[in-house]
Parts: structure tokens; sequence; C-alpha cells
């Protein structure tokens, strides 16, 4: 590791991180490999011991380094990874893969026009009796599944944002469901979620090539116009070995 400019902007330690980073990446570091001494890191960067720490702890925070006790700081198996999701707002899919070092990727799976049930009928405010279009999108870090999400909308809007990831999925980019909504008239402006634990059943195990009984987080959100007219009912499965979310809350 060589010195760099540091960045005004940016901290220090976040900066040495993400140098720390660039190496594991590009193969300068291997996994299992021990990286340098905290006073090594000082001297390469001409900063302090707190500043090396801090950095240290974000990249272990980040899956890309372990301690051993008395040994040192050594490569983890990035496979081993954990996407940070903040929960203070919504943040694009592609952005929190990104921001751990990924590459995101979007797969369009399939869509179906099934009979509302009573649930998704009290949501959307569609009548008993209608269809409702379920569009079914996986999200994927380093070709590796990492969430699955269940949309359903009225027939005539899903099928407008359906025929827009067909064209997103053709060009090879990267969306959720709320990269869709762009040049249809209607702006998603608020979510109502809830958080929840649970377990893989043998169809989510499926979809996310993971073992059954594996633990994923789901996030249930309804989407909201700017007229309060719900728009969306999402069911988001997250893998519980590949996120973790957090949020800053006042005392």
């Amino acid at each position: 590791m060589n010195s760099i400019k540091f960045d005004s902007s940016k901290s220090l330690y976040a900066q040495i991180k993400d140098r720390i980073k660039e190496q594991i990446l590009t193969g300068k570091f291997k996994i299992g490999d021990k990286i340098p001494s905290e006073r090594e890191l000082c001297l390469m960067f001409g900063v302090s011991r707190i500043t090396v720490r801090q950095a240290i702890n974000e990249a272990i925070n980040e899956g890309l380094l372990f301690t051993v006790q008395g040994k040192g700081t050594f490569v983890a198996n990035y496979g081993d990874y954990k996407i940070e999701q903040g929960l203070s707002r919504i943040t694009p899919f592609k952005e929190s893969i990104a921001s751990a070092g990924l590459s995101a990727g979007t797969k369009l799976l399939n869509y179906q026009i099934q009979p509302v049930d009573f649930n998704i009928h009290k949501i959307l405010n569609i009548d008993m009796g209608k269809m409702v279009f379920n569009l079914n999108l996986l999200g994927t870090a380093n070709e590796e599944p990492v969430v699955f999400y269940q949309s359903f909308y009225d027939v005539k809007l899903g099928s407008k944002l359906y025929r827009k990831a067909q064209e997103k999925v053709e060009k090879g980019m990267v969306f959720s469901t709320l990269d869709l909504y762009q040049d249809t008239g209607l702006t998603p402006y608020c979510a109502d979620q809830t958080f929840e634990a649970l377990n893989a059943d043998q169809s989510l195990a499926e979809v996310l090539q993971i073992q059954v009984g594996t633990a994923l987080f789901l996030v249930t959100s309804i989407i909201y116009s700017q007229k309060n007219v719900p728009l969306e009912y999402k069911k988001a499965y997250y893998r519980g070995d590949k996120y973790k979310f957090h949020i800053k809350r006042t005392l």
C-alpha cells in the first residue's frame, strides 16, 4: 500500500478503509493474508493510530477483515460479506451493493396476473373479484442472489412497470421497482414499512439459492404517491447472512 492523497471532503479513516478494500478486491491482499500492523499503517499513511484503528474496525464491520487475538488482522473470506442497509431513508439497491464494494445485478424472474386476495384488497383498494399484477425481481451481489422482491400493483400499472423492467434488463441496467416509475406520471412519495424475521421455506430457498431454514429479513412496504394513493405492495426477502440494517435514533 502506497501513501495516498487524502480528500478533505471525506474522513481519513474512511479513505484508509477504502484503500484496504481496494487492495483486497484487486488481489494484492488475498483471503487469509495478514495485513500490516497498526503501527505500519500509521507510517504508511502518516496518520494517528486512532484513525487507523477506526479504518480497520470499519473494514471488519464490512466483512473485509477479521482479527485474531495476539496474532493480528487478516483478510476475511469476502464471500462472507455483509451489505449494510440504512433505515433513515430508502437507499437505491445499486447504491447499497456498491457501498459494500460489490457488483449489483437485477434479474426479472416472472410476473403473474392473479385474483385479488383480501389482504391486497385492503392495502391497494382493488375490488374483490378483480385481478392484481404480481412482478418478481431478484437482486444480486457479485452474481449471488441476496434479495427477492415480490411486488403487487393494479393490472394497468403493473403491466406498464413490467414493460419498463424488460427495457432495463435488455440494456443491462441495475434497478429495483422504485426505479420503474419514471415517466409513468406517478411519483413514489413515501413508504410504510414493517420488518420481520423468518426462515426460508422451500420456494424462497430455491429462488435465493440457500438452504431451507436460512434466516431472512422480510421487509414489507406499502408505497404511496404524493396524493397518499397506494401504488405498490412489496415484500422484500433479504438474506440474513448477507444483510444488516442500521438506524441512528435519538434518546
